[in-house]
């Protein structure tokens, strides 16, 4: 099952943003582009948060980008070889949150993985992979460094 659930939550909406432009000059799909999820991994007091961003044009400047925090849609938590330990998704996925702690199921979203509810304890040391997902996506590698 490793990475299957994130393909198919990354192509079925890029699938589906790929639009025919009827009634135009042309038959030639378009593709919506998505934004790339940047995303920060805070670790401290035994917490394990991580934050979302995308890159916005910002308004004084020519060719100027700021950070801006963005909500996603679906959040896992992989294993360095790729077994997905959690993996919470929102129910209504024009919504979103822009940051979630390891192991908290935020308001609206629901567990997929484990199913009983209890999220694994990371070990010390290991390497881990997080996964956002909404619309765009992003992923970011970190060791864990347990509490602080």
């Amino acid at each position: 099952m490793k990475y299957s659930r994130l393909l198919l939550r990354i192509l079925i909406p890029l699938l589906t943003a790929v639009q025919s432009s009827r009634g135009a000059d042309t038959d030639v799909p378009h593709i919506i582009a998505t934004p790339l999820v940047e995303i920060a991994i805070n670790q401290g007091a035994g917490d394990l948060i991580f934050e979302f961003f995308v890159q916005d044009k910002w308004w004084l400047g020519k060719g100027s980008t700021v950070r801006v925090p963005y909500g996603v849609g679906a959040v896992m938590v992989a294993e360095k070889e790729g077994r997905i330990i959690w993996d919470i998704g929102f129910r209504d996925p024009r919504t979103g949150v822009k940051r979630v702690k390891y192991g908290i199921v935020p308001n609206g979203f629901k567990q997929q993985i484990p199913a009983d509810g209890s999220v694994p304890d990371l070990k010390i040391g290991q390497v881990y992979r997080v996964i956002a997902y909404s619309g765009g996506g992003g992923e970011a590698t970190f060791v864990y460094k347990g509490a602080n």
